[in-house]
């Protein structure tokens, strides 16, 4: 099933990780805790349920040569303690990756690798400590799964028979990789990477291509220092001085300047508008 946000619109009200916009997002978690309050977990959790069992059996009536469903949203894990409520049985997977190669993709294919590394503050700061949280809680059960993306690439067939044993699925080894559609998601990499290639799995190694990124790797390491240790992480290395490394630094300086004063300029703005409305909407 291609990424769908199923669960992410379910329960973001009940989290803090949007922020307050047109949306009226405020308004909407307050009305969101105040039926928690009305009545109770266990009737959120089941409606849920039956709403996604539906789409679930929906999906395979539509696509009769499928036999499971295989729910491929990255930030289900933000969520993920109230989707293990709902499903205590069902297996889960845990692809864990090297946090600087997923900032290097990211800027790379939503910045065309200009130095924007604020606006990913969810996927890598929260993404990262959920996986930690993730690995202390469920690494002993039988019905949770956690491979490198790393290993995944450079050792496909392994891994991919590993996998086909947790999930007791026959798992095809093909050189190609066959699209499953989907409006979300990176469509950079699925032109770039139509086969399984350990390119992908170097991209740290390409990130600190300035002081300003190299500072902010070592911060970012340092801040989740356990989880490198605890997956194999290395920590970044500085890249030899150069005039192009000169360059991307001065460049990234600029870029990390306007972005700050963009957004300065934004929540003055916001706060203006607030005051003149009087109240949020």
């Amino acid at each position: 099933m291609p990424e769908n946000w199923f669960f992410i619109n379910e329960f973001l009200a009940y989290e803090n990780y949007a922020c307050v916009s047109e949306i009226g997002y405020k308004d909407l978690r307050a009305g969101a805790l105040e039926l928690l309050e009305n009545v109770g977990e266990e009737v959120i959790l089941n409606a849920s349920k039956l709403k996604y069992d539906l789409i679930s059996q929906a999906f395979l009536q539509k696509n009769s040569a499928a036999s499971l469903v295989l729910d491929k949203t990255p930030r289900n894990l933000l969520f993920h303690s109230y989707i293990s409520k709902i499903y205590e049985k069902q297996k889960y997977i845990y692809l864990v990756r090297n946090p600087l190669a997923v900032a290097k993709s990211m800027l790379d294919t939503w910045c065309n690798g200009k130095w924007c590394i604020d606006e990913f503050d969810l996927d890598l700061r929260l993404g990262v400590e959920a996986i930690f949280e993730g690995h202390e809680k469920y690494s002993t059960m039988k019905n949770y799964y956690f491979v490198k993306y790393e290993d995944l690439v450079c050792d496909s067939n392994v891994e991919l028979t590993r996998l086909s044993k947790f999930v007791d699925v026959e798992v095809l080894i093909s050189e190609k990789i066959p699209e499953i559609g989907g409006r979300l998601g990176d469509k950079v990499g699925i032109k770039k990477y139509s086969s399984i290639s350990d390119k992908s799995a170097k991209n740290n190694q390409d990130l600190c291509t300035s002081y300003v990124r190299y500072v902010w790797a070592v911060n970012f390491y340092n801040s989740n220092k356990s989880f490198f240790e605890i997956f194999g992480y290395e920590r970044p290395k500085n890249q030899k001085i150069s005039l192009g490394y000169i360059v991307n630094t001065l460049i990234d300086f600029i870029q990390l300047s306007k972005y700050k004063i963009f957004s300065r300029i934004n929540v003055n703005l916001f706060l203006l508008e607030k005051n003149s409305r009087g109240k949020l909407r």
